[in-house]
């Protein structure tokens, strides 16, 4: 799914996608890559965030992939460790949405208990979501047959960066684990609590 958003001061407009519509209810910020001449006007503005009518600034952040996606990276940090390590760097808050039981908590009412499966079929109908996921599914659907075609070539440079990217999901937890960051997170339920004291 991708919005178009505009920025509040109406000088541009930044184009979000995500496979997760949910987890919108829980952004804080959208992150653009600093040298991303696209963005730079951007950096330090604010949008508004469909259904929730939350203002969440636009912010450089140099882990940004330029050529990944659309280039601009919405912001979750309660539920996504790369996001949660922005937040840090950006001091941004916390906003947890789905519960340990796995339902959605602190969003509109409208969501409120739903699994998150059940808030994302809401989310994509909600109207102002809609028309704007309706106006980029075209646009998403040719940045995704690019992706699929650059993914079946077998040139050096694309293996390359994958195993770059490889690398760098590898060291994060040995940087947050040196860095005293490494959060414990709690079972989702009993079952799984059972089987860790098991184990």
């Amino acid at each position: 799914m991708a919005n178009r958003l505009p920025t509040l001061d109406k000088i541009g407009e930044i184009v979000i996608a995500t496979t997760r519509p949910e987890t919108m209810l829980g952004d804080v910020a959208v992150a653009v890559h600093p040298d991303d001449e696209r963005y730079k006007h951007l950096i330090g503005t604010r949008i508004l965030l469909p259904i929730t009518d939350e203002e969440i600034p636009i912010i450089a952040d140099e882990y940004v992939d330029i050529n990944y996606g659309t280039g601009a990276v919405k912001i979750t940090p309660a539920h996504g460790p790369n996001d949660f390590e922005m937040a840090e760097r950006h001091n941004l808050p916390l906003k947890q949405i789905i519960s340990q039981k796995g339902t959605m908590i602190n969003v509109p009412e409208q969501f409120l208990g739903l699994t998150p499966t059940e808030a994302r079929t809401r989310v994509l109908a909600a109207p102002r979501v809609a028309s704007n996921y309706a106006a980029e599914r075209q646009t998403m659907s040719m940045l995704s047959d690019t992706a699929t075609n650059a993914a079946a070539s077998s040139s050096p440079s694309s293996k390359s960066n994958g195993s770059s990217r490889c690398s760098h999901w590898h060291n994060q937890p040995l940087k947050r684990l040196k860095g005293k960051r490494l959060p414990f997170i709690q079972p989702l339920n009993a079952k799984s609590s059972s089987l860790i004291s098991s184990s």
